[in-house]
Order: structure tokens, then sequence, then C-alpha cells
């Protein structure tokens, strides 16, 4: 963790209405059928992979927790294509005037001090107490349900079987060669061989995945596959319907093991069950706590977004949003000068979007998430909300654990950071759970129709 590059949120709160809020405002204009990173916040940046083939799948890359998806094998995916770093030059780059400036300076260091920055002139405070707020409650746990998750628990732990009597069916997983054309020329990227694909795990174009069903090991077959449209990563493949020819080299399908008192006992007594009963009951107890997680975490949510309708942020302190937006592109300019690539080049490839428009949407982003906290710590100012002492030290020690640590200057050492730091790290944490417990206990929640 590198608190130095800013206060990290870790209040669950706020990572989870920043998630909400910020869905969507920066993702990659990708034709993708499934997403394959979910979104986080600035404040928990993930670490980025590169992308090295051409594809054809339908995951999609976003830009929220600036994550790019790792795709390295010749398979047909639909994520950018970046093979080979661009050529190197002895001539300076030209820098683009429109983007964030390199020579920036971080203007807090060590974090904004939300608990003692007076904020009163920045921030207006709009109604956040007595407000009706609605949410959308999920499913009721249902015998389903829990059968569903226990089936999913027996295939984890099942074994893949060799198949040679029978043909490819959904939920095997094959070896195939396959090679793609349009109008009878092999387009680039659209060629592998002894790839391993799941039939009805998805990410695949219309058709591919579907056209192996039915084969026989060692079968050749033809099939049509349509490109979705638009398609980014190559244009002129965009709603084609393309021929992909497949070679089926091998088969195998997963053998669930049978749901007994026996296989309870054996591969559960870690939790103490030891029968099929015994297994069901806390199947049935963790998705209801989980479901009651997910309503806590959207009430959450919502009563943020109302909060942050009803009030007005008149202007941000000097550099702050700036420094979020620096940390970011820190991060992402530190992967391409990894992979050798310029960090305009890495963007478009890895993300799908110019610098330009990255930049628009991490300043949205940066925007947004600072004008949150802002929100929270006025109302921590206005209604005298603080850290108390005890929930200070049960934070400390909970951080700590979680860590791999007992002693705070032993932890601090190790991070580079100074104890005040840390201290002020928890308070701040401390501050904005209890203003959002302030905020559920002064709210009428609703579920909507």
């Amino acid at each position: 963790m590198n608190f130095k590059k800013r206060r990290l949120v870790t209040a669950a709160a706020i990572l989870v209405c920043c998630a909400a809020m910020l869905c969507g405002c920066n993702k990659a204009d990708t034709p993708s059928d499934t997403t394959a990173t979910e979104a986080a916040t600035t404040a928990a940046p993930a670490t980025t992979e590169v992308v090295t083939t051409v594809a054809v799948t339908t995951e999609a890359v976003t830009t929220e927790a600036v994550t790019t998806e790792a795709v390295t094998t010749e398979a047909v995916t639909e994520e950018d294509v970046t093979t080979e770093a661009p050529a190197t030059t002895d001539a300076p780059e030209e820098k683009n005037p429109n983007l964030f400036p390199d020579d920036y300076e971080i203007k807090y260091p060590d974090g904004f001090d939300y608990v003692e920055a007076d904020l009163s002139g920045h921030v207006s405070l709009g109604q956040y107490k007595g407000m009706t707020v609605e949410y959308t409650e999920p499913e009721k746990i249902t015998d389903t349900a829990v059968e569903e998750y226990i089936l999913s628990l027996l295939i984890s732990y099942g074994e893949s079987v060799e198949v040679t009597d029978r043909a490819a069916q959904l939920g095997d997983t094959v070896v195939v060669d396959y090679s793609g054309s349009l109008n009878g020329e092999v387009f680039d990227g659209g060629t592998a061989t002894n790839q391993t694909i799941e039939i009805g795990a998805g990410g695949y174009i219309d058709g591919f995945e579907e056209g192996i069903i039915g084969m026989q090991i060692g079968e050749t077959k033809v099939v049509d596959c349509t490109f979705p449209d638009p398609y980014q990563n190559n244009p002129d493949l965009a709603g084609k319907v393309t021929q992909f020819e497949f070679t089926l080299h091998s088969i195998s399908a997963p053998v669930i093991p049978e749901l007994t008192d026996a296989f309870v006992s054996e591969n559960f007594a870690d939790r103490n069950l030891t029968t099929v009963a015994e297994l069901e009951a806390d199947v049935r107890k963790s998705l209801e706590a989980e479901r009651e997680y997910n309503i806590a975490n959207t009430k959450r949510t919502n009563i943020l977004e109302a909060v942050s309708r009803t009030s007005t942020i008149n202007s941000y302190p000097e550099g702050l949003v700036e420094d979020s937006i620096f940390s970011q592109l820190d991060y992402i300019k530190q992967y391409a000068a990894m992979y050798g690539m310029n960090y305009e080049d890495f963007v478009l490839s890895a993300i799908g979007q110019s610098a330009e428009e990255y930049e628009a949407a991490i300043r949205a982003e940066a925007e947004t998430y600072v004008a949150l906290e802002m929100t929270i710590f006025s109302i921590a100012k206005v209604e005298n909300i603080v850290a108390s002492d005890v929930q200070i030290a049960t934070e400390t020690a909970a951080y700590l654990t979680e860590a791999g640590h007992s002693d705070v200057a032993e932890f601090c050492t190790e991070m580079g950071i100074t104890e005040e730091f840390f201290a002020n790290y928890i308070e701040y944490n401390v501050i904005v759970n209890n203003v959002m417990e302030f905020l559920m206990e002064n709210t009428t929640f609703i579920v909507a129709e």
C-alpha cells in the first residue's frame, strides 16, 4: 500500500458508493457482452497487465480502477492488440499540450487532512437528515438458490475426465485449432493452435463456441461467426460474418462428486460441517448474510447519492482534484514504461480511449470522489461527529491484524510513513463510518416498487 500517493479510503460505504456512482463514467467504448473487470474506485487502483493478442472475446476493459485484463494467448477475443512495443527514436517526444503536465508537483504528499480542513466555503450542504430514500431489495434466499450454490461447490471439487466416445457438448472443455477468414482471406489474430476452450463459459463472438458443439475428435469443420458492430479493435471486421475453421483435438468433461455426508465431512470438516443438512444450513446462512450486506450497501449508496444531489460543491481545495488525477495517471504511466510503450499508445491499446478522453474521464471521476469526501466531512463538522479513543484503538488493532502486524511503529517503519500519518489515516476512516451510521439512522428507507 502506498500511503503517500493519496489518503486511501478504506471505509466500505465510500468504496461502494463511489463504485456505484462512477460506474460507466469512463469505460472503454467496447461492444462487449460481458465485462471482464468490474469497477473499483481510484481509492484502490488495481494492477495492470499488458494486453498482448488480437482478439474476438466479448470481454471489456474498464478504466474505473485503471485495470486492463491480461490476454496472453492467440485467442479470438475482443481485447485490444499490442504485439510489440513502438519503435524508439533519439528525438524527444513532443508533449501533447492538452494532457495533464508531467512536471506536476503533488500539493498534499501526505494526503489532504479532511479532519482539520475548513470546508465551509467549498461545500453548501443541503438536506441530509429526515430524508426518504428508496432502495431495491434483492430476491429472498430460496431453496433453489441454496441448491445452485451447493452445485457450484460440487463442480469446484469435480475432476476433469477425457471423453472419447461422443461429440463435444455444452460444458465440455475442448482443445482446438482454429483459423478465421473473411471472403477467403485469413485475417490477423484469428488463428490459434491447441487452444483450450470451455464451451458455454462465454466471452467469444457469436457462433464461435456454438460452432464447436457436435464436433467429434479429429473432425474439421467450418462455421460462420459474426463480429459485433461496432468493433473497435478492427473496424474492418465490425458486423461481418466470418468463417472459422476448427479442428477438434480432445474433449474433457467435469465429473461432479455426489453430495453425501461423507463428502461434506471430508471437505468441510474445517468448518465443523459433517452432514449434508449442516452444509445446506451453512450455505443458507452465508447467502442470507450476503443478502443483508448487499442491502446495507445499497442503502448507503442511495443515501449518499441523495445527499450529493441536495448539496452543492462551490469549489475544490487547490490541488486536491489534481493530486488524485496525478496519482492515477502516475500508475498507468509506470505500466506503460514497463512495457516499453509511451503513455498515449498504451492508453489507446489497453483501454481503447485516446489519452485526452481517458484523462477527461479520470478528472470527472476524481471530482465526483473528492466531492463525496468533502460532503461527508462537512456533515461531520456540522454534527460534531468525531472518532472516539475506543473506536480508534479498535480500528487500529483490526488494521494491523489484517496487515500481519501487531506493533504500530514496526508497521509504519515498514510502510515508510510516520505514526502521526497512520493515526490520522485511522481517524479518517472511523469518522467516515460514523457519518455513514449517522445518515443511516436519520433516513427513512422504503423498498422501491
